[in-house]
Order: structure tokens, then C-alpha cells, then sequence
């Protein structure tokens, strides 16, 4: 058993990682970009709301099956995630962006 990457979901997997890698630093480029007229808050608000509307038909379409036990958990790891997008959003106001990425990703080796 190897990897085959004929397969109909790994096609569909190396393509949504790809998408994301080119997806995702062009949002914090576009919120460098508007960090001059709107605040943070506004920014990350804005993504999370375009991500709540993208992904409302793939969770009713078929993922509704993966409940949580523990809704506490998952309440915080939201407030973390927009804690943390918030204050991307503010850093790359003030620091290079590739700077901000670069702090972001090498964090987990600090903590």
C-alpha cells in the first residue's frame, strides 16, 4: 500500500493544501494593506465571517455528523484563534510581514 496520487481525494488534498499556501499569506497581505483604514478587530471579523458563509454548505451538506463532546474546548480554541488573527492582523500594521509569518510559524519551537 503506497502513495498514489491518482486517487480522486488525494487530488482533491494536494489541492486544497496548495490553494491554502497561496490562499493564506494573501490575506495577511491584504490586511497589511488595509490596516491603515480599519482596525484590526474589523479585519479578522470580516475573515471569519467570509469563512462562516463559505463553509455553512459543506457543513450541512454532509459534516453535521462530527459533534463534539466538548463544547467547552471548543469555545476556546475559537477565542484563541481570534485572539491570535486579531493580533496578526495589528502586528503586520507595525513589522514587516514577512517578519509576522516568520515569528508566527517558529512560535510553537519558543513556547
Amino acid at each position: 500500500m503506497g502513495l498514489h496520487l491518482n486517487s480522486p481525494p488525494k487530488k482533491i488534498a494536494l489541492f486544497l493544501i496548495v490553494f491554502a499556501f497561496l490562499f493564506l499569506p494573501t490575506i495577511d497581505a491584504l490586511a497589511k494593506l488595509l490596516g491603515d483604514s480599519i482596525s484590526a478587530g474589523q479585519i479578522a471579523w470580516s475573515r471569519f465571517l467570509v469563512q462562516t458563509i463559505l463553509m455553512c454548505p459543506i457543513f450541512f451538506w454532509g459534516l453535521r455528523k462530527h459533534k463534539t463532546q466538548k463544547i467547552f474546548l471548543q469555545f476556546m480554541r475559537g477565542v484563541l484563534i481570534a485572539c491570535t488573527t486579531v493580533l496578526i492582523f495589528a502586528s503586520v500594521k507595525f513589522m514587516p510581514l514577512a517578519e509576522v509569518i516568520a515569528i508566527f510559524f517558529i512560535e510553537p519551537l519558543l513556547v
